[in-house]
């Protein structure tokens, strides 16, 4: 079977799979061929990543998990890469300078938790897990306001026993 990738924002080909091989085609590079309705990552095919994997020199490349993959209108040739419409929301706070901060001036566990959770957010986005990040976000976002808090409850606590214990001092 022949495939088309995109090269220069331009659908090339026909191209056996060998020759996609030999071009260092990736597995997250977009591939398409007669009969698919719409573009998709060359880690979809299976025929394309046993290939990859029977190719020693080139190691094949984890592909961007995309929920919805870029739709080209498809008659006999593909679309161009250009009309493809981004579907690829806007990256969600980590809260990870926050959640540093909170870590170092207030509430050391509760901020570790807010560490742990902030570092998540933008490998998830990368991955195309958008959901997945908007709900770790909002898990950073809350451990460090719990951080955030608690630490401010302890040094109020704090400031508040020693100005008791001074102001019943008699010199």
């Amino acid at each position: 079977m022949k495939y088309f990738i995109v090269e220069n924002n331009q659908p090339a080909g026909p191209f056996e799979i060998e020759e996609l091989v030999r071009k260092g085609i990736k597995a997250d590079d977009l591939v398409w061929c007669e009969g698919m309705e719409q573009w998709t990552s060359a880690s979809n095919i299976s025929e394309i990543m046993a290939a990859l994997n029977r190719c020693p020199g080139i190691p094949p490349v984890m592909p961007l998990n995309m929920n919805q993959p870029p739709v080209y209108k498809t008659e006999q040739e593909p679309a161009a890469p250009e009309q493809v419409v981004s579907t690829m929301p806007a990256m969600p706070n980590t809260w990870l300078v926050a959640s540093i901060i909170v870590t170092l001036f207030c509430c050391a566990p509760f901020g570790i938790a807010a560490i742990v959770y902030a570092a998540r957010v933008e490998t998830l986005w990368q991955t195309g897990r958008y959901e997945d990040a908007e709900k770790t976000s909002g898990k950073a976002k809350k451990w460090t306001l719990i951080a955030f808090l608690s630490g401010f409850a302890f040094y109020a606590l704090y400031l508040v026993s020693m100005f008791t214990v001074f102001s019943n001092l008699k010199f």
